[in-house]
């Protein structure tokens, strides 16, 4: 027989599920972090007005021609992955669900084409039509058919792609 020997480490779930233990919940400490998470939704809009500015210059360089395209297109991927993972954290939700369409358009794309440039101008439109008209949450039905037209618009340059 082998000279193992089992080892039943601490189980603090039970405690901490009773409210008792190192897992006990801070009421002080829940309401710190909601009075920091107001203080920073104040402070957000500011920040997602930044990165338009930056997915706007982008573009601007994306359609100008400029001959290399990898650096801008890691910009725009960079930046909309930061408005994907903000904007739902702070209510605008219809924010993250553009960004992540464009992050996903441009992950799929080592090189854009015109078309591809298109497809990218109209997600930055849509995203500054959306911090312009403080759309929270998901939109309602205005913001469905945003998504929507943005999937037949990318539904036809991938299919224009393949011809």
């Amino acid at each position: 027989m082998s000279d193992s020997q089992i080892i039943k480490p601490p189980n603090g779930l039970r405690k901490a599920k009773i409210g008792t233990g190192k897992g006990k919940l801070d009421l002080g400490l829940l309401q710190h972090a909601e009075k920091v998470v107001k203080q920073i939704q104040s402070e957000y809009t500011e920040w997602a007005d930044e990165d338009l500015g930056a997915l706007e210059a982008s573009l601007a360089d994306l359609q100008s021609g400029k001959d290399d395209q990898g650096p801008i297109v890691k910009d725009l991927y960079r930046i909309s992955l930061d408005l994907k993972g903000s904007g739902g954290s702070f209510g605008f939700l219809m924010m993250s669900e553009v960004a992540g369409s464009l992050n996903d358009f441009l992950s799929s794309r080592p090189d854009l084409t015109r078309l591809d440039i298109d497809v990218v101008a109209s997600h930055v439109s849509a995203l500054r039509a959306i911090y312009v008209e403080s759309i929270r949450d998901d939109g309602g039905n205005t913001g469905r058919a945003l998504l929507v037209g943005l999937m037949k618009l990318i539904e036809k340059v991938n299919a224009a792609a393949r011809k």
